[in-house]
């Protein structure tokens, strides 16, 4: 089954899953950071100088979507310089995860499986810095990392239910998180005609949570259009996120009614993140475009936005736009120190904006 969603998905966006080969090179202020592999989702990390980035390495084939290993990169914001964050050469694979991060039923460590997509950083409630990874390499599961002084280390996993593809992710108290669901495989009749369902709007996914106690369960009401990035608040007592298509929107619901508080709608976001007391959406800029990456293979040169939204009423206020000709497929925006550094789901560099004071 996940192989046949991802089969349909390379079909619906072929021209947009080779890696971009666009310039890398400063300009206007705009500075990139090169040399890596389809960086799609950023964490600041806390020290305030390094990045941490996924490089997730998907291909295709006439079989469909390729999920290569990748990795997490550790990037140093004022130098470009990159260490290997997970998995480190050398470095010995744990068979069992540790007690109380994720479920006990967990394989065992990913290892140089790993294909990494969203990310979320937090701290637990003991004060460990968290690392929570989508991860779609060998198995679709969320990896539990902790973040120490000697880096990333893995500790457990939590397993997707069957037929899911997962977006992003997002940390909620007590050891659970909040997931998107891009694609239920279960309806086969949209999966089996996905760019029609998104070009019209239709709901193809929901978003997931998952808890210790709970397992995994749907969150009522949270059906849209591919369920992308999602961000939770400090209570965890509401998430936000994204969805696409015609009616493209970012919304906030209770995680335990999904009854809908606000939306920001016409709004096109790949993913989300916090600037500290804002909500920020990155992603499209303009109305909907089924062929927003154009038709050139390996290219995305679509205007994006950074848009920072109010957390209580989704009230919208433009940051930035660019036309696309600095980065290839704009993703997520994150500040770090008086900068913005923005992901590609596409491109070889990450890209540096200078932040308003």
């Amino acid at each position: 089954m996940r192989i046949y969603i991802a089969c349909l998905l390379a079909a619906f966006s072929l021209p947009a899953l080779a890696i971009g080969s666009g310039e890398c090179a400063p300009r206007d202020g705009l500075t990139p950071i090169c040399g890596l592999n389809q960086p799609g989702d950023l964490e600041p990390l806390p020290d305030g100088r390094h990045l941490l980035v996924t490089q997730i390495n998907m291909g295709t084939s006439s079989f469909g979507v390729i999920w290569r290993p990748g990795q997490l990169t550790r990037v140093d914001a004022a130098s470009g310089a990159k260490v290997p964050a997970y998995p480190r050469p050398g470095a010995l694979v744990r068979a069992k995860p540790s007690r109380g991060w994720g479920d006990p039923a967990c394989p065992g460590e990913i290892g140089p499986a790993l294909s990494p997509g969203g990310l979320h950083l937090s701290r637990r409630g003991d004060g460990v810095w968290q690392l929570l990874v989508v991860n779609h390499g060998v198995r679709e599961s969320v990896e539990f990392f902790e973040l120490g002084r000697d880096g990333l280390e893995w500790r457990g996993c939590a397993v997707a239910p069957a037929a899911s593809l997962l977006g992003d992710v997002a940390a909620l108290p007590g050891g659970a998180f909040a997931a998107t669901n891009m694609v239920d495989g279960h309806r086969l009749d949209r999966v089996a005609r996905i760019g029609e369902a998104v070009a019209k709007g239709e709901d193809t996914g929901f978003v997931l949570t998952w808890a210790p106690a709970t397992g995994w369960k749907k969150i009522p009401g949270s059906e849209g259009t591919l369920p992308k990035g999602i961000q939770t608040d400090g209570d965890g007592r509401h998430v936000y996120y994204s969805v696409g298509g015609p009616q493209a929107e970012v919304r906030k619901i209770a995680v335990a009614t999904g009854t809908r508080v606000a939306a920001a709608r016409n709004l096109q976001s790949d993913r989300l993140s916090w600037d500290g007391r804002r909500l920020l959406a990155t992603g499209f800029a303009g109305p909907y475009r089924a062929d927003a990456c154009g038709k050139e293979v390996g290219r995305c040169p679509a205007p994006f936005h950074i848009t920072a939204l109010d957390p209580a009423t989704l009230a919208a206020t433009r940051l930035f736009s660019q036309d696309g000709s600095a980065l290839d497929g704009a993703t997520v925006a994150v500040p770090q120190g008086r900068r913005w550094f923005l992901g590609s789901f596409i491109g070889r560099h990450i890209l540096s904006v200078p932040r308003p004071q």
